[in-house]
């Protein structure tokens, strides 16, 4: 599974996460994400998703509807992102289910 978030850190920036590895355009503002998602790892904070209640607790990159949560939260602003819809569907299927 994979997708692209578009927005603003500093500066626009596009990110792609494709199974629990997150890259972008713009090396610099992509550390500044990484620390930004240890800090919050790092404090224990959960993730909620406010339509299913499901909540994340650590390792937000590796699943794609936990790192689309963490990713809007950092971004400034978002001006394109994934279906979230989509990203909760493949949240449900079974291990190995996923599609890539």
């Amino acid at each position: 599974m994979k997708f692209t978030i578009k927005g603003w850190l500093y500066d626009h920036v596009t990110l792609y996460w494709e199974n629990g590895q997150l890259t972008s355009d713009r090396a610099d503002i992509l550390q500044v994400v990484f620390r930004r998602i240890d800090e919050i790892e790092a404090s224990e904070a959960f993730l909620l998703c406010p339509k299913t209640h499901l909540f994340f607790t650590s390792n937000y990159l590796d699943e794609g509807y936990s790192a689309y949560l963490v990713l809007k939260h950092i971004l400034e602003f978002v001006s394109e992102e994934p279906n979230p819809e989509e990203l909760l569907y493949e949240l449900s299927l079974p291990n190995g289910q996923h599609h890539k």
